[in-house]
C-alpha cells in the first residue's frame, strides 16, 4: 500500500506564504505610491490644474470632469479587507489539511488489489495473431498498394479501379453530376 504524500502540507503553507506576501507587496505598493504622489501647486506654470496630488488634496475641476473619484479609499478599509481575505485563506487552508488528514486515514481502511485483479489476462486459445502490429502493418502496406495500383474490377474489363491520385487529376474541373 502506497503511503500519501507528506509534501503537500508543506506545499500549502508555501502557497499561503506567498498569497501573503503577494497581498502585502499589492498593498504597500499602494500606499506607497499614494504617499510618493506629488501634490499640484496652483501657482507654478506647466502644471495640470486637474492633477490628483495626495490624498488630503481635494480633486481640481478639470480632475472631476475627466471622470476622476472625489473621495479617495480609506486605507482602513483596505486592511481590513486584507486581514478579511488573509482570515479566510487561513481557515481554508486548515479545512484542507484537516480533510486530508481524515481521507489519508480512510485511505489506510481500502484493501489492496486481489490476486484476481493482478493476475496478467491472457486471451483463449487459438492465438491467431502471434504478432497484432506487424499484421497491422501488412494490412496497411496491402491497402496502400490497392489504393495506389491499377487493376480490372470485373471479369469482363469494362469497369477499372484508377489510382486515388489520377482519379482526382482527372476529376479536377469537372462537375461530378451526369449533366453536361
Amino acid at each position: 500500500m502506497p503511503r500519501p504524500d507528506h509534501r503537500y502540507p508543506a506545499l500549502l503553507l508555501a502557497a499561503a506564504i506567498g498569497s501573503v506576501a503577494g497581498a502585502a507587496a499589492v498593498f504597500g505598493g499602494g500606499l506607497l505610491w499614494r504617499w510618493r504622489q506629488a501634490t499640484p501647486d496652483p501657482d507654478a506654470e506647466g502644471e495640470d490644474p486637474g492633477a490628483r496630488g495626495l490624498p488630503g488634496t481635494p480633486p481640481g475641476a478639470a480632475a472631476l470632469e475627466r471622470g476622476f473619484e472625489p473621495a479617495d479609499m480609506k486605507a482602513a478599509t483596505l486592511a481590513r479587507s486584507t486581514a478579511v481575505l488573509f482570515l479566510v485563506a487561513i481557515v481554508s487552508l486548515g479545512l484542507m489539511i484537516g480533510m486530508l488528514k481524515a481521507f489519508s486515514h480512510q485511505r489506510s481502511l481500502v484493501p489492496g488489489p486481489s490476486r484476481q485483479q493482478q493476475a496478467v489476462i491472457v486471451p483463449p486459445r487459438p492465438h491467431l495473431e502471434a504478432d497484432p502490429r506487424q499484421d497491422y502493418t501488412r494490412a496497411m502496406h496491402a491497402m496502400d498498394q490497392a489504393v495506389g495500383s491499377w487493376r480490372w474490377i470485373d471479369v469482363a474489363h469494362t469497369r477499372a479501379r484508377v489510382p486515388v491520385q489520377r482519379g482526382m487529376a482527372l476529376s479536377l474541373g469537372r462537375s461530378l453530376d451526369d449533366r453536361p
